[in-house]
């Protein structure tokens, strides 16, 4: 809903575990974009400033074995260090790999197991048609009501 140069969005989520499914309000700032790209800025003064905010990554054309590398990296770099809650959008390949989408499913699923915080999937945010738009580095709230798990943001345009 467009208002007073502001956007309302408000999109479903997935919980991948049980902090996630325990959780029935969170607010925070939202960080992230590419995962790659974001892995490709460790140690570097573009490195992602992650402590207390809301993480959210998508990607393109990586295979599922470079994704949980990917986050392997990040863990062990400190990023999830005192986040809130990290969110995953679209991750997405051109040509997959055979049984990508189980393979994906299952990196998730082990990576938020292992978490000390709120993961939750599904984000309709990434590189396919159906694609929301996110404004980072701005106030997000995910609340979760009768089971069901909602992002909410007001976009300045």
């Amino acid at each position: 809903m467009l208002q007073d140069g502001t956007a309302s969005i408000n999109l479903s989520l997935t919980p991948l575990n049980e902090q996630a499914h325990l959780q029935k309000s969170l607010q925070g700032h939202l960080a992230g974009g590419n995962l790659a790209l974001t892995q490709r800025s460790m140690g570097t003064p573009w490195q992602l400033d992650s402590a207390g905010k809301v993480l959210f990554f998508e990607d393109v054309n990586e295979y599922p074995y470079r994704i949980a590398e990917t986050l392997d990296h990040l863990k062990h770099g400190g990023l999830f260090e005192n986040v809130k809650a990290i969110i995953f959008g679209q991750l997405t390949n051109d040509t997959p790999e055979k049984n990508e989408k189980e393979l994906l499913d299952h990196i998730l699923f082990d990576f938020a197991k292992n978490a000390t915080f709120p993961v939750f999937s599904d984000l309709a945010v990434g590189h396919t048609p159906n694609n929301h738009p996110l404004q980072l580095n701005a106030p997000v709230v995910l609340t979760s009501k009768k089971g069901l798990v909602s992002l909410q943001q007001t976009l300045t345009i």
